[in-house]
C-alpha cells in the first residue's frame, strides 16, 4: 500500500482569484467537501518537505533547501528516523518515490535523481534528465512519473 501526496503550483496556467474566469466553468461554484481528522502524527516541523510517500508502514520524505536537503525514512506513530542521507549543499531536494526496492530522488534545478536501495538507505546511483525542474515524482507500478510544475507528466522505465 502507498500513500502518495503532492503539493505544487501550474506554472503553465495564469493566476486566477475566485470568480476569475480560469478556463471551466466559470457559472459552477466548487462544490465544498467536509472532511475530520482522524489522528495527526509527530514530524519534524523543521523539515521543508518535498515529497512524501508512506510504504510499509514508515514515511519516505524527500526534504528541500540547499544546504539542509535531505532523504529519510521515519516510523509514522513515533516520528523516529529510522535512516537519513543528506544531499550535497548544492543539491535541493525535491519529489521523491520506492519503486521496486530502490528510493528515487529527484533535485529542483540540478536535473539529477538519485537512486537509493529501499532497504539499506545506500546511493546505487544517479542520472541526469533533461525535461525540465525536478517537482513531483511518483510511480503506477512500473513507471517514474515526474512532474516539471507544469501540466506535463514525463513517464520513465527504470
Amino acid at each position: 500500500m502507498a500513500l502518495l501526496l503532492s503539493a505544487c503550483g501550474n506554472a503553465d496556467e495564469p493566476n486566477t482569484t475566485p470568480g476569475e474566469n480560469s478556463g471551466a466553468n466559470s457559472a459552477t461554484a466548487p462544490a465544498n467537501i467536509g472532511y475530520q481528522v482522524i489522528k495527526t502524527y509527530p514530524h519534524d516541523s523543521g523539515a521543508f518537505t518535498e515529497g512524501l510517500q508512506y510504504v510499509d508502514g514508515k514515511m519516505l520524505e524527500s526534504t528541500g533547501l540547499n544546504g539542509q536537503s535531505d532523504l529519510r525514512n521515519y516510523d509514522l506513530e513515533t516520528g523516529k528516523i529510522v535512516n537519513r542521507i543528506p544531499l550535497d549543499g548544492k543539491y535541493f531536494g525535491e519529489g521523491c518515490t520506492q519503486l521496486n526496492g530502490k528510493i528515487y530522488q529527484l533535485t529542483y534545478q540540478e536535473n539529477t535523481c538519485f537512486v537509493y536501495d529501499a532497504t539499506t538507505f545506500k546511493k546505487l546511483k544517479e542520472f541526469n534528465y533533461t525535461f525540465g525542474e525536478g517537482w513531483g515524482l511518483t510511480n503506477d507500478g512500473v513507471h517514474l512519473i515526474f512532474s516539471t510544475g507544469g501540466s506535463n507528466l514525463f513517464f520513465m522505465i527504470r
